[in-house]
């Protein structure tokens, strides 16, 4: 692995966890089953891969859970659930290396993040019936 690269991915797993720590979970002591619930969802959301017709490439339906976590929970939340989802899943389910696991746990923690606050930005949940 290159220097950069290296450093991208560290630089990667580090702003997932900042995101994390620096984020917890809203009321964890009274929602806690719920959020474990979500978090079951998208961790077997994770194990729904299908080649595509091309056989070139794959498709889940793990961003759809996710996505409805971030937009349920709020963005904090929705953060927690997808990024411990991906990690769990890629770590015991898809047996990735730890490097990559952790990698991807950390993007998703961000793309979850970022994607959460934009949807409160734009105002998504008071247009939700």
């Amino acid at each position: 692995m290159s220097r950069r690269l290296r450093a991208y991915v560290v630089a990667t797993i580090v702003a997932g966890a900042f995101a994390l720590v620096t984020h917890p979970p809203a009321m964890l002591a009274q929602e806690w089953g719920h959020y474990v619930a979500w978090l079951v969802i998208c961790l077997v959301s994770e194990t729904m891969w299908e080649a595509t017709m091309s056989g070139s490439g794959t498709w889940s339906l793990s961003s759809t859970a996710g996505l409805s976590a971030i937009v349920l929970w709020g963005p904090a939340v929705g953060m927690w659930i997808t990024a411990l989802a991906t990690l769990l899943a890629d770590l015991f389910v898809l047996r990735k290396p730890a490097v990559r696991a952790f990698f991807n746990g950390g993007q998703m923690a961000i793309t979850a993040l970022v994607s959460g606050i934009a949807f409160d930005l734009l105002e998504g949940a008071r247009r939700c019936p």
